[in-house]
Formats: structure tokens, sequence, C-alpha cells
């Protein structure tokens, strides 16, 4: 299962970063910006493509991502004073090529007295070249390139095709469209999401449909069912089965329905969560969905309840203490109506686990922060 969510987490991960660097090199490309590269992930190069001045990498290292622009560092020049090249130039002896490696073949050889390959107020590109007894001047094409390697070369940067050259607006764009792209994407999803995701309706008592291994299944209820009663008290549609639910105090319930006009009654123990306190009835084993409904074990335990607390799953409660008050607990019942009365402040509780007695105590979430955030302190379930 963690090498799955691993797998999901890189893909997910790199259509974000994907988008994102999309929109940066789209809006540099429009404002004539040179792009070496446009890379997907970080570290040594899986795959390499070239299209035109731009490489389009896949590196090894599945997180993170770029577009290398030109004019984005102080000088994208790759050469310097003192430093031997070789040039290639075209039929009217302009420089189209300046050779940085020994492996490749180039007409002219020397090294590089003075050289400008930005050309700012597009002044010419010149690179002068001393030799034994003498220096020489050649002009540099605008589009020239650097070669690297027998496979690799890189076009020089001119000021017209430099980040640093283009307008407050142009860049701004380049930047901005990053972040402009993931909002976008979410949109797009959102967008997407909406024509598959159905809309609840609230004016009917009838179930849509029921979780197996839930409580539910367990009593019979289908999907075309309608709640008819809570606990005896009636319900006629969504609004009025959420208001009861919520004022529940005990997990043992009883649920009348209709199934094709026929009227069933039957009990059923509730998932409860008590979001306040980081535990629950219900734990998920091997065998399936285990409710304790009687018993105050803990079926899961989260949050602070596990970390300040120390409460596992399978714990025994046998008491609850706030403000030096003492509450003995035999059943979930007395749990619900002790964090129906407390839902803020330090609960010291003792537990039983393996035959051993131990306490632990930890802060309640309020429930006025949970309200806020759009949760029930005490969240029951049916399925």
């Amino acid at each position: 299962m963690f090498i799955v969510n691993l797998i999901v987490f890189i893909l997910v991960l790199g259509i974000i970063i994907l988008i994102h660097e999309f929109g940066h090199f789209f809006f540099a490309k429009r404002a004539g910006i040179l792009c070496h590269e446009f890379s997907i992930g970080m570290g040594p190069a899986v795959y390499q493509k070239r299209k035109g001045e731009t490489i389009y990498s896949i590196r090894g290292i599945p997180i993170g991502g770029y577009v290398a622009m030109a004019g984005e560092s102080v000088s994208d020049a790759l050469i310097k004073k003192g430093q031997k090249v070789g040039l290639n130039r075209t039929e009217q002896g302009i420089v189209k090529e300046i050779v940085l490696t020994d492996r490749v073949e180039s007409e002219v050889t020397g090294e590089i007295v003075a050289f400008d390959l930005y050309g700012k107020d597009l002044e010419s590109l010149f690179i002068e070249i001393e030799f034994e007894d003498e220096r020489i001047r050649y002009a540099v094409l605008r589009d020239a390139v650097y070669i690297l390697s027998e496979k690799r070369k890189m076009w020089i940067t001119p000021a017209e095709k430099s980040f640093e050259s283009k307008t407050l607006f142009e860049r701004f764009l380049v930047i901005f469209a990053g972040p402009l792209m993931n909002f976008i994407l979410a949109f797009v999803l959102f967008f997407i999401i909406g024509f598959f995701v159905t809309k609840p309706n609230l004016d009917t008592n009838e179930i849509g449909s029921v979780s197996s291994g839930l409580p539910a299944d367990t009593i019979g209820l289908v999907e075309g069912s309608r709640i008819v009663s809570v606990n005896g008290e009636e319900v006629s549609d969504w609004d009025d089965l959420s208001m009861v639910m919520g004022s529940l105090d005990h997990v043992n319930t009883e649920i009348s329905f209709s199934t094709d006009g026929e009227v069933m009654t039957g009990n059923v123990d509730l998932v409860v969560d008590i979001l306040i306190a980081g535990i629950a009835n219900a734990a998920v084993t091997d065998e399936g969905l285990v409710i304790h409904a009687a018993e105050p074990i803990v079926g899961n335990a989260r949050g602070r309840a596990a970390t300040d607390g120390g409460l596992k799953t399978g714990d025994r409660i046998t008491e609850l203490a706030i403000d030096d008050v003492t509450y003995p607990i035999n059943s979930w019942d007395d749990i619900i109506a002790f964090y129906r009365m407390h839902d803020r402040g330090n609960v010291l509780v003792t537990y039983v686990r393996e035959e051993r007695v131990i306490e632990g105590e930890y802060a309640l979430i309020s429930s006025d922060a949970l309200n806020r955030l759009g949760y029930d302190p005490i969240n029951y379930t049916i399925g």
C-alpha cells in the first residue's frame, strides 16, 4: 500500500509541477525569452529531447522541476577572457558556433581577448581571438550556439532574448503564470468533478445508498428505503434526521424504516466518533468493522488522545476525570454523557490495557473550534 501511495504521490506532484512550470514556460516563450531547458524532476537526466532552442528533460529525482530561462543569472555567457575556444563560421565569415570541447573540430582556435555576446540595444555581437602574432575580431550571429559536447549545444543569450531585458509587465506575467496555472488546474478539476458528483436530495427521507459493513447494512436498510423514525421521533426528511442524530446520547438506537411499503424496526449500535476527545467506538480489523457498543473499548484513538493521553485501539476506559471530579465509565453511553457535559479543558483518562491500569491526561479540542471548522463535537454514523 505504501508503494502505491508513493507512486500516486509522485504522479500527482509531477502533474502539479508540470502545469506550474508550463505556465512560466508559455509566457516566457510568448515574451521572446530564450528557454534553455524545460525539466520535470531534479538530478541526473533520464530522458532528453531537443526541439528548437529548448531541451525537454525528465530527471531522475521526481520532486521539483524548472524552466532555465536566459537572463535569470548575472551572466549567461559560458566563456571568459583567457579561455581557449574554437570557432566555426558561416560562408560570410560570421561565427555560428563557439566550440568548448576538444572532441569537436573547429575552423579557428585561439584564446579569447574580448567578447560581447549580449549586445545591449541591438549592438553587434563579437568575439576577439588572439593567435600567436595577431588578434582578430569576429562578428557573431545572434542565434549562434555553444558546442558543449558532440551531442550537446546551447544557444547564446543576446539581450533581446534575455529575461532581464523584458518589460516589468512581461516579467510579472512570466513569474505569476506558474501559480496562476495551479489555480486554473484546481478550477478545471473541480469543474470536471462537478459533472460526476450528484446533488443530495434533502427534501425526502429516502436513502440513496447503504454502506456495507456499517450499522444501516446490518438492520436491512437498502437503497430506496425511507427512514420513518429514530428512537420514536418521526423523520420526514434529511434535515429531521440530522437534528435527531445530533441530539442522541446513547449508542444503541431504534430505527424504523419503510421498504416497499413494509415498515420494519430494528435496534442497531451506531458508530460514534467523539471528535473533541479524539476517540471512536469503531475499529477496522482484518475481519472488517468492529463496533464496541456495550463495553467502553476504544476502537480508534488519534491526535492528542493517542500522543498525549497514550490511548490506543483496544484500551478499555474505566474512569474520566475533569476539574478534580471523577466519573466512573461502564459503557459508551457514559462516555458520551461525559463529553456532552465537558467539551473543553484537560481530561484525565484511566484505562486498562492487557490487565494493566494506565492513566493519561490530554487537552480536549473545544466544541467552538470544531464548529468553526464545520464539524460536530460528537458525530454518529448509520452508514
